[in-house]
């Protein structure tokens, strides 16, 4: 799998332990959330149907996938 731009940031931000958040944009990323959730590349705590997660965090899988798209 290859990372967009905003599923790298969004990873960068899980890794330590940072909801993404960007003004006009939370659909949107939530959107990337919930897919790289469905993925395993990261776990994150929902609120009803709020459109960004409380907290996330980064797995395994997630980790090595940001770590060889920062090595290309």
């Amino acid at each position: 799998m290859r990372l967009t731009g905003l599923e790298r940031r969004i990873l960068e931000a899980a890794a330590v332990g940072h909801v993404l958040d960007e003004p006009d944009s939370a659909e949107t990323i939530g959107r990337c959330y919930r897919h790289l959730q469905q993925y395993g590349l990261l776990d994150a705590d929902w609120w009803g149907d709020d459109a960004l997660p409380l907290m996330v965090e980064v797995t395994p899988t997630g980790r090595a996938l940001l770590r060889s798209s920062l090595e290309e």
